[in-house]
């Protein structure tokens, strides 16, 4: 019914149409957010698909089969800043970040790795379980998320643009960020509780 990664790359390379991102993004938060982030696609297949394949022959909420794929996620959390949402970014990162889960009973790995994937809660008894600790790109990932998307910081051809998206509860932050040759030491602050817009840059003191 709903893919994640159609929906992420729809808003990221500018395919949607303005008046549809609306829709995309209250589907995403209706069928595709769960307990622990977001799952691959919703609903999770149940049978063998020839025309689907290998996705199908996992169980229900298993990996590819309507898993929480970490990398995969990390897509939609940069969309949702793309689109001034550093409120529901910061919201489901933190759901399946390994230091912050509630029950490692449950999730089974290590606090301090990423796992590939996240069981979805259409597995029938596992679901919340963290596999393939060490085996995933997701670290890079959701570092990248943070820096470019969240902080704002990016890397252009002519600087750094700096666009913070943080999530409106936070009113200070700061980010440390080597850029071809020089450290800069970039603090945000954010009285209003803005969720973005910049309206003054400071360098060495001196207002920009």
């Amino acid at each position: 019914k709903l893919y994640l990664n159609t929906q992420s790359w729809a808003i990221l390379a500018d395919i949607a149409p303005p008046e549809r991102i609306g829709a995309i993004l209250e589907n995403v938060d209706r069928y595709l957010e769960v307990e622990k982030g977001y799952t691959l696609f919703y609903p999770a297949y149940t049978l063998f698909n020839k025309n689907v394949g290998q996705i199908s022959m996992f169980s229900p909420g298993l990996k590819d089969n309507a898993g929480i794929m970490t990398h995969a996620q990390t897509m939609m959390l940069a969309a949702n800043c793309k689109v001034n949402r550093g409120d529901v970014c910061y919201r489901v990162l933190c759901k399946s970040l390994p230091n912050l889960q509630r029950n490692y009973l449950r999730y089974e790995s290590e606090p301090y790795a990423f796992p590939q994937f996240i069981s979805g809660p259409d597995h029938p008894y596992e679901s919340g379980t963290g596999h393939f600790s060490w085996m995933s790109a997701s670290a890079g990932w959701t570092l990248m998320v943070i820096s470019y998307w969240l902080y704002g910081i990016q890397p252009q051809l002519h600087g750094l643009l700096i666009d913070p998206k943080i999530p409106t509860s936070w009113r200070q932050c700061r980010l440390i960020r080597p850029f071809r040759g020089a450290i800069y030491d970039i603090e945000i602050l954010n009285p209003s509780g803005n969720y973005s817009g910049v309206s003054e840059v400071y360098l060495d003191s001196q207002r920009l």
